[in-house]
């Protein structure tokens, strides 16, 4: 699903993405402030996969898309984009999360930006795939940074999607998944 939709065009307006569900949509109010600051200095795109109508406050209503989730677009959805973003609050239930959203951005070869927050530290290799920002400022800084340093953005994308075939597609993880079953089926 994610290689063939590789060479699809980008949105002209540099478009950041976030995809998730209502309930987890919480997370983008932790760097509204900095959604609003580079919305109001730059033209950009805030598209937002799955969301329902979110207040962010300071942020123009025209500065937002709202698309709904669905299985066979949300990749062609996500590669349109130019970044992909995972905030997150630094709290036990955060810790625990997988970090999909990380993954899927970066099968689309999109840098990604993250908070520090459980796996997220793992998956993102700081200026390299993309960058983990911890703050308001640091949010600001590393948007801006892809959306003025195109050719380190598509070299941070490209790097993201190579961790995403070593370490984390079907082909590394069903052989091991296969052999992980085999082995509990021979110890019984």
């Amino acid at each position: 699903r994610y290689t063939r939709h590789h060479n699809i065009k980008k949105k002209p307006i540099f478009t950041i993405v976030w995809i998730g569900s209502s309930s987890t949509t919480r997370y983008l109010l932790e760097i509204a402030p900095a959604l609003a600051k580079v919305c109001q200095q730059r033209n950009v795109k805030i598209r937002l996969i799955g969301a329902k109508d979110i207040k962010l406050a300071d942020i123009p209503k025209e500065c937002i898309e709202f698309l709904p989730w669905s299985e066979e677009t949300e990749v062609a959805l996500i590669s349109e984009c130019h970044v992909g973003i995972m905030p997150l609050s630094n709290t036990a239930w955060e810790r625990g999360k997988c970090g999909f959203k990380l993954i899927q951005y970066m099968g689309c070869r999109l840098p990604v930006i993250a908070s520090p927050v459980g796996v997220n530290s793992n998956i993102i290799e700081h200026g390299k795939n993309g960058y983990l920002a911890s703050s308001i400022d640091e949010w600001v800084n590393a948007l801006i940074a892809i959306q003025d340093n195109h050719q380190s953005s598509i070299k941070m994308g490209l790097s993201g999607f190579k961790k995403v075939e070593t370490e984390y597609s079907l082909q590394v993880w069903g052989p091991r998944y296969a052999q992980l079953i085999t082995d509990i089926c021979d110890k019984n």
